[in-house]
């Protein structure tokens, strides 16, 4: 059958006949049955073939199961390491809670919460473990208020994190250009103060660093309260910006009021000539009625021909264009003939034993003194061994150079 309902109708009627019969053993019963089954068989047959004659549109469901057979068709037509890559992004990408282990598949509603040590939770989660407004966090055991949980924005939990840790140091690190005598001493602070949010980050020396804040702050109070009102140069860049682009759409309403005001001031006072002309003049109304009829349709065609003129003056700019651009020649008269570039990897001048390759830091132990490198820094290019061989390379450039 064509169409869904005939035909799950007919397999089900199937299958509970056979399902019915199945425990007939008397071979004249099932002689009867089966002869049954084929009168049955041609009824089906020649109701299929009626109904192939009318057209038919499909059901939602036929929508459905025919959009997920072609998805796995797409799907087995893959090969197995990209449909391995597929499933392993999605998985990565999905948000899932830490506590109660339900994530976007599982809850299409799911809503995310994050606190100041970056370690997210459900909402529901928040308010069963939050119940007293304060509570241990179930990850690094932190104390955390219920009201300083907010949505989740990102899909990284360290990236939220990270923009609360810069939120929170930048009421206190305000210091501008001019408050330093140098530029030097400027982008020392700069450097430091992004040390000190890598450290919040990821949990190094973070006594020792709020220690460094504190003292930071109490040492320049004076200097940080006369800041927070104060505009460094790039929010004074932003601020002209947006100001021009406040004056700019400004501008634009005043001139579209301003012409909505004249059209209307126009219909108003023709609408007005027209009862003047049609209480005083001899005229028959018809005919002045008829005459407006005209000129309002000979407006419009005047407006629909300036436009389309229009449109062809901007259609015959962009085709010159298109063809000074085609005709156009960025070559240079002389071309410089060589050999070809081949690359060649640098070479490390050593005053002392050569470096081990990296099988080797594996396999010798080099490595189990290095701290790990985080998800973050691998995909920023920096691994473990880079770290080692760094070190090891400073400790023997100049060795035996005596």
């Amino acid at each position: 059958f064509p169409q869904y309902n005939y035909r799950v109708f007919a397999q089900r009627r199937i299958r509970d006949h056979f399902e019915a019969n199945r425990g007939v053993t008397d071979p004249v019963v099932q002689r009867e049955l089966l002869k049954k089954a084929q009168d049955q068989l041609e009824v089906i047959r020649r109701q299929v073939a009626i109904s192939q004659l009318y057209p038919h549109k499909k059901t939602v469901i036929e929508q459905k199961l025919e959009a997920l057979h072609n998805y796995f068709q797409l799907i087995l037509n893959l090969p197995f390491q990209i449909v391995l890559l597929i499933s392993t992004f999605y998985y990565i990408t999905m948000r899932e809670c830490t506590k109660c282990k339900s994530n976007e598949y599982t809850n299409k509603n799911l809503v995310m919460m994050v606190n100041e040590c970056g370690h997210p939770l459900c909402k529901n989660c928040v308010e069963n473990l939050f119940v007293r407004n304060a509570g241990p966090c179930h990850v690094c055991g932190k104390t955390l208020r219920k009201n300083n949980f907010w949505e989740q924005v990102f899909d990284d939990p360290l990236i939220e994190k990270e923009t609360h840790i810069r939120r929170r140091l930048r009421k206190i690190y305000n210091l501008k250009k001019d408050d330093f005598p140098s530029l030097r001493e400027f982008n020392d602070y700069l450097e430091r103060f992004e040390t000190i949010v890598c450290n919040l980050c990821f949990g190094t020396d973070v006594e020792e660093t709020e220690a460094e804040i504190n003292a930071f702050k109490e040492a320049n109070a004076e200097l940080i309260e006369k800041n927070k009102k104060r505009l460094d140069e790039d929010q004074i860049w932003i601020m002209q910006n947006l100001k021009e682009d406040r004056d700019m759409k400004n501008r634009v309403d005043q001139a579209h009021d301003q012409e909505n005001k004249e059209v209307e001031k126009s219909a108003v006072k023709d609408t007005k000539a027209i009862m003047d002309e049609l209480r005083e003049s001899n005229v028959p109304a018809e005919v002045i009625l008829d005459r407006e009829r005209k000129r309002q349709i000979e407006q419009e065609l005047e407006e629909k021909e300036e436009a389309a003129r229009r449109k062809k003056r901007n259609k015959e700019i962009l085709q010159d264009r298109k063809r000074m651009a085609e005709s156009m020649s960025f070559s240079t008269t002389q071309r410089v003939s060589g050999r070809a570039f081949e690359y060649k990897p640098p070479r490390l001048l050593l005053n002392g034993p050569p470096i081990p390759s990296k099988e080797e830091l594996e396999a010798k132990g080099y490595l189990q003194h290095i701290r790990a490198a985080s998800m973050a820094r691998v995909a920023g290019g920096f691994t473990t061994h880079t770290g080692c061989l760094r070190a090891l390379f400073d400790s023997r450039v100049d060795l035996l150079s005596f």
